[in-house]
């Protein structure tokens, strides 16, 4: 650069000599700022929350609620700080599942940081010391949401020799780990965390994965990931089938303990896991009414509506990740489960058919397109199940729709790669 700017001076005069300072800086400005734009097209891996090893607490509902529908400010809030880190860990993997699905050029290193981050948490044992019972009825949904999104990884992951996963105990037809007896308290229903929105995907197809290449520690990493969710699978089951109160074993916990075991079971192989989920969509929707409502949820006072979505939102997502396996309950439940959702529209856009049911207001919100997106997204993978063109051009002005604890965009998941339509994303970060 020193050699033109001597020849400008030469050939230029003292114009050219009081031009070359500011030519200078133009050039170091115009290095400087491609330099920029070329690390805000890079990947920075973010930081994940400290791993969650031990939950203990109580339920987030006042002692004489006999429905379970009167919260307690203080207790209510001291759930939320003991579930906000695997919370926030699941939420950043689900934002790095989508991302590592569109942004190609960066896969390998997206794949990379979250494996290390799932790994970290096995490694430190996460949710190995769970030690109370609404613990035990809550914290199922968050391996659920890691068990997805780590799906979502190992796909881009080409397939080497499976290993067999942590030795387990056969009890019946089931593998199950050793578990201390669990302390027995009173049941607590889940809330639900308001989900970002994000944008429609990037150009690329997701029918053209491009494979993510890993070092060998990293494959030594998913074995790792895999035995701990495999040994949390096992300690899941055993909760349910033990200690698990009667009348949760028939409502939307058990449903999010499903879909958590069922992820497990198609991830490590394991046919008794898958077959534990689907036994317990029978045992809930052996339950229904003749109407589609969900008698354990019905229960709920004002909250009925609510945890009926929240009940048909696992229990329809696991069912279309099942079909992708070709694996399925028998038609009668598949029936039962296409009434429970039909129910839950209806109810979405008339409240009082749940009014009626429980003389409570409801707090859910009347018509479809008010609900939180992430209170909807289950209707992705419903009309990957039964196509309903009317539904399907109703909700599109929402698209995409996300929910961290069932996998992220789930418009990205089961809507686009249905209808292979891939647009720009403008939002995402």
């Amino acid at each position: 650069m020193m050699y033109y700017i001597e020849e400008w001076i030469r050939k230029g005069g003292r114009a050219t000599l009081l031009a070359a300072p500011l030519l200078l800086a133009s050039l170091v400005a115009e290095a400087a700022s491609s330099t920029s734009e070329g690390q805000q097209d890079g990947f920075e891996c973010p930081n994940f929350p400290e791993a969650t090893i031990s939950l203990s607490y109580g339920s987030r509902y006042k002692d004489d609620s006999k429905s379970r529908s009167e919260l307690d400010a203080e207790a209510n809030a001291a759930v939320n700080k003991a579930l906000g880190p695997s919370d926030r860990f699941i939420q950043i993997l689900a934002r790095l599942a989508d991302k590592a699905q569109k942004k190609t050029a960066q896969r390998d290193d997206i794949v990379r940081c979250a494996i290390d981050g799932i790994a970290h948490w096995a490694e430190a044992d996460s949710f190995s010391e769970i030690d109370s019972l609404t613990a035990n009825l809550s914290y199922a949904s968050r391996v659920g949401g890691i068990a997805i999104a780590y799906a979502q990884f190992k796909a881009l992951i080409p397939k080497v020799q499976a290993e067999p996963v942590e030795e387990v105990t056969t009890v019946g037809q089931l593998q199950l780990l050793d578990k201390s007896d669990l302390a027995d308290t009173d049941e607590e229903p889940q809330a639900v965390a308001t989900e970002e929105g994000d944008g429609q995907p990037e150009s690329d197809s997701l029918a053209e994965k491009k494979p993510v290449l890993l070092p060998e520690e990293y494959r030594e990493s998913t074995k790792t990931i895999e035995h701990w969710l495999a040994k949390l699978g096992a300690s899941i089951i055993h909760f349910w089938e033990t200690d698990g109160p009667p009348m949760a074993s028939k409502g939307n916990l058990r449903a999010w303990a499903a879909l958590a075991v069922i992820q497990i079971g198609l991830t490590v192989d394991n046919e008794d896991y898958i077959e534990w989920g689907l036994e317990s969509h029978r045992v809930i929707l052996d339950t229904i009414d003749p109407d589609g409502s969900l008698p354990m949820e019905m229960r709920r006072g004002k909250y009925a509506l609510h945890y009926q979505l929240h009940a048909v939102a696992p229990l329809v997502t696991a069912t279309a990740m099942l079909e992708e396996a070709n694996k399925r309950n028998p038609k009668l439940y598949m029936d039962r489960l296409m009434m429970a959702a039909k129910f839950s529209l209806r109810a979405i856009e008339k409240p009082q058919l749940v009014e009626e049911k429980t003389d409570k207001p409801q707090t859910v919100k009347s018509g479809l397109l008010e609900q939180k997106k992430y209170q909807i997204a289950w209707l992705e993978p419903l009309l990957a199940l039964e196509e309903d063109p009317q539904l399907d051009a109703t909700i599109d002005d929402l698209r995409p729709l996300r929910n961290s604890k069932l996998g992220g965009n789930m418009t990205l998941r089961f809507h686009n790669v249905k209808n292979d339509s891939q647009e720009t994303d403008k939002n995402d970060q």
